[in-house]
C-alpha cells in the first residue's frame, strides 16, 4: 500500500527566533520632530530643527527612541543627514538595544550605514548582531558591505545559539553563505559551529529543506567532521553531531528528507548505518518518526530491518511505541519484519503498543498474529 500520510512529526523544526516587533515603533510619546519625520513633512522638520538644542535633538521616548532612529526606520535620507550633521546621537539605542545601524541592517538601508561610516558591530538585547539581522532578512548588500569594507562580521553566538551562518541556513540565504565563505573565513572553520541544540548551520539548512545551502557548503569544503584548528577548540576528525548525537544524515531521516540523504551518501560519504548514542540508525529513526518514504529509501540502500537500538528495539517496536499506525501498517504489509521479536526487556511490538496505550496499533498487530 502507498500511504500518503507519514504520521505525526514529533520534533519541532528550527524557526526564525528573531523578534521583528523590535522595529515596530509604536511610541505614545513621540515628539513633534518625530511626527514631522513620520509624516515626511520637510517644511515642518526644517522649522523645528533650525534652532534646536542638542537636548531636544536627542530627546528620547519612554522606550528610548530618538528622532534619528525614526529617520532611519522610515529611510528619510535627507532628514537623516541633517540630523547626523547636526550631531544627533545615532549610536544610542532603545529598550531593545536597537540602534540606527541595526535598523539599517534589518531593512537594507545601505545608504544610512555609509553615512554614519559604520565600523563596529551592534547587538540587540538578545545579542543578535547587525550582520545576523541583515542575513535573516535577505539584506545581502548590507552583509557584503560589512564584509568588504573591513567591518567586523563576528562569528559570535547570540542568546538563541545562532551566528550569522545559522541565520543564513535557517532562511535559505545561499548568497549570504557565499559572501561569508569568501570574505570572512567561514568555510572550513565556521559552518560546523553548534547552536544551543548542538546543530551546525549545515544541519539547520538540512532541517529546513534548503538543499542549495547544503550543496553550497559542501562545495566550499564542508565535511562531516569538525575541522577547527584554533582556540577555543583544537579539534579535528570528530563527527559533527547535535546534543542527541544525531549526525546530519540522521536528522534528515528524522524529518523525512530522503533527497538530502541520497545527496549526503553520494556526495559527502555519510555512513547510512551509523548509530547514535541510543543505538539508532537512520532506518530506526525513520521508523520512530513515521517517515515511510525515507524508510523505504534507506532499505533500498542495504540497511537491514534486523538492526536494533541499545534497548533491543526494532523498527516495528519503535513505530509501535510511538503509536504510528501508518508506519506499523507499512512494515507489516510491505516488509519481512519479525513481528514477535523481543527487546532486552522481553517486550514485543504488541507489548510496547499496550504499555504506551496505542490501542489502534495493538489491534493492527493482533490482526497480523502478534503476541505479547
Amino acid at each position: 500500500r502507498d500511504y500518503k500520510v507519514t504520521g505525526v512529526q514529533t520534533c519541532a523544526l528550527p524557526i526564525l527566533p528573531l523578534d521583528n516587533s523590535f522595529f515596530d515603533f509604536q511610541d505614545l510619546d513621540r515628539t513633534e520632530l518625530m511626527w514631522s519625520i513620520i509624516d515626511n513633512n520637510k517644511d515642518l522638520f526644517d522649522i523645528l530643527i533650525k534652532d534646536m538644542s542638542d537636548k531636544d535633538l536627542n530627546q528620547k521616548t519612554n522606550d528610548g527612541r530618538t528622532a534619528i532612529m525614526y529617520a532611519a526606520l522610515y529611510n528619510r535620507m535627507g532628514m537623516f543627514k541633517v540630523l547626523y550633521n547636526k550631531g544627533a546621537e545615532y549610536y544610542s539605542y532603545d529598550k531593545n538595544k536597537v540602534d540606527v545601524a541595526l535598523i539599517a541592517a534589518r531593512f537594507g538601508y545601505l545608504n544610512i550605514l555609509k553615512t554614519i561610516e559604520y565600523s563596529q558591530s551592534s547587538y540587540d538585547i538578545n545579542n543578535t548582531s547587525t550582520s545576523s539581522w541583515a542575513v535573516a532578512f535577505g539584506q545581502n548588500e548590507v552583509l557584503y558591505y560589512l564584509c568588504v569594507n573591513g567591518h567586523n562580521v563576528p562569528q559570535e553566538i547570540d542568546h538563541f545559539g545562532n551566528d550569522v551562518a545559522h541565520y543564513a541556513a535557517i532562511t535559505g540565504n545561499v548568497e549570504a553563505i557565499s559572501i561569508l565563505n569568501e570574505h570572512c573565513y567561514y568555510g572550513y572553520d565556521g559552518f560546523d559551529v553548534p547552536d544551543k541544540l548542538g546543530r551546525s548551520p549545515f544541519m539547520l539548512a538540512l532541517l529546513n529543506g534548503h538543499i542549495d545551502i547544503i550543496k553550497t557548503m559542501l562545495n566550499f569544503g564542508w565535511k562531516e567532521i569538525y575541522q577547527h584548528n584554533f582556540p577555543p577548540r583544537w579539534v579535528t576528525d570528530k563527527l559533527i553531531t547535535d546534543n542527541n548525537d544525531m549526525c546530519a544524515l540522521q536528522l534528515a531521516s528524522m524529518v523525512g528528507n530522503y533527497t538530502v540523504i541520497d545527496y549526503l551518501i553520494k556526495e559527502a560519504g555519510f555512513d547510512i548505518n551509523r548509530q547514535n548514542k541510543y543505538g539508532e540508525t537512520a532506518l530506526l529513526i525513520a521508523a520512530k518518526y513515521g517517515q515511510i518514504t525515507t524508510l523505504d529509501y534507506i532499505l533500498s540502500k542495504s540497511s537491514s530491518l534486523d538492526s536494533v537500538d541499545c534497548e533491543g528495539n526494532s523498527a516495528l517496536m519503535l513505530a509501535s511505541k510511538s503509536g504510528n499506525i501508518y508506519m506499523v501498517n507499512h512494515l507489516l504489509e510491505n516488509t519481512k519484519v519479525e513481528i514477535n521479536r523481543k527487546n532486552k526487556k522481553h517486550q514485543t511490538a504488541l507489548s510496547l503498543a499496550l504499555v504506551y496505550q496505542n490501542n489502534k496499533v495493538a489491534e493492527i498487530l493482533t490482526k497480523h498474529g502478534a503476541k505479547i
